[in-house]
């Protein structure tokens, strides 16, 4: 699997650079820049750099192109005074698929009991 590492970030260089390597690589690379002292910014501050550096690639963009081009359709009906049954229908308009899900939920903080005695 072949991932897009930063040399430079917007960030910290002004500008974005980025090479292509395989995962491995790019781990082993990650370890021996910290190991070696050469990459001295911490590790919250370049984790959000990097997060950030990641949506601006244009493989981020194509990825997510069609991501929230879907419909959600949700039904919910009270069956008891704190139980809730709900439904909910996504259609992804990009592949078409149907997702279905379904559940019971406890309203107003309280927990839902199952088997033995409430």
């Amino acid at each position: 699997m072949l991932v897009e590492h930063h040399i430079k970030y917007l960030e910290i260089h002004g500008v974005d650079k980025t090479v292509w390597m395989n995962a491995g690589t790019h781990n082993k690379l990650h370890r021996k820049l910290r190991q070696t002292g050469k990459c001295n910014v911490a590790v919250d501050e370049l984790a959000i750099i990097s997060r950030e550096a990641h949506r601006r690639t244009i493989k981020y963009k194509d990825r997510t192109k069609g991501y929230y081009k879907q419909q959600i359709i949700e039904f919910t009906e009270n069956l008891q005074p704190f139980v809730e049954l709900r439904e909910r229908i996504v259609v992804s308009k990009t592949t078409g698929n149907i997702n279905y899900l379904a559940g019971f939920r406890g309203k107003n903080g309280n927990k839902l009991f199952y088997g033995g005695e409430c």
